[in-house]
């Protein structure tokens, strides 16, 4: 399995069932036989990598969703004369050598843009598809791969976001249940703590979901993405 696979597809999934994981070495990991070490972790690794696809899959077919609220895909905004992210004189020489590196029989200037904005976007769809496939060489282009793996991380993250959220919410009903109808337990001195701290645990987790990952902690790094494949443009 290669490192955007593992860093894009796994972590997220990881990071999914690592709520699953703590509630389970909290409750049932005992720490005097030690073959238990790791079974809890293990199994909800074996999970992660099972649904890594899942997590892909998600993210991708919301991915539309998210162009369409920013206005459309980032690498196609930064080649939009109207988008000002790139200055004129660094997006006129891009669109110069684009024009000699993928040809697609129209020069796009502001008029152009402004008159047929759909067929401008298929064109910069065009340059984009040429500029991806020109630079998957890791060793020259580390920072278009880099870039990319912590979008793709972030994007799948967002996907399975409600999934996530839910789960999370289950287990926390699961664990008040499990400590009231458990016999011997509930009445026992550390209890309480322990069920409160296990909640705690779970609500930072559900705190991370809401606060943290949101539409626009996926776009900060889209765009990130975005510039350093137009960067490459110049030494293509």
């Amino acid at each position: 399995m290669d490192t955007y696979s593992i860093k894009a597809r796994i972590y997220p999934m990881l990071i999914v069932y690592s709520p699953f994981s703590i509630l389970l070495i909290i409750i049932i990991w005992n720490f005097n036989e030690y073959w238990h070490y790791g079974i809890p972790v293990g199994v909800l690794s074996l999970l992660a990598y099972l649904t890594s696809h899942l997590g892909r899959d998600s993210g991708k077919k919301k991915e539309p969703r998210l162009w369409q609220d920013w206005g459309g895909s980032p690498t196609n905004q930064l080649f939009r004369w109207s988008d000002n992210r790139i200055d004129k004189y660094t997006k006129a020489r891009n669109h110069s050598k684009m024009n000699t590196l993928c040809s697609t029989g129209n020069m796009v200037d502001t008029t152009y843009e402004i008159n047929n904005p759909n067929e401008s976007d298929h064109i910069y769809c065009s340059w984009n598809s040429f500029l991806r496939s020109s630079t998957r060489d890791i060793s020259k282009y580390p920072l278009i791969f880099k870039e990319n793996i912590n979008y793709g991380f972030r994007r799948n993250l967002w996907g399975l976001k409600p999934f996530a959220i839910l789960s999370v919410i289950i287990l926390m009903v699961i664990t008040c249940l499990f400590f009231m109808f458990s016999i011997g337990i509930w009445a026992s001195e550390y209890t309480p703590m322990l069920l409160l701290g296990i909640e705690i645990i779970l609500s930072i987790f559900l705190i991370f979901w809401f606060v943290v990952v949101k539409k626009s902690w996926v776009r900060l790094v889209a765009f990130e993405y975005a510039k350093r494949l137009h960067e490459s443009i110049d030494s293509l």
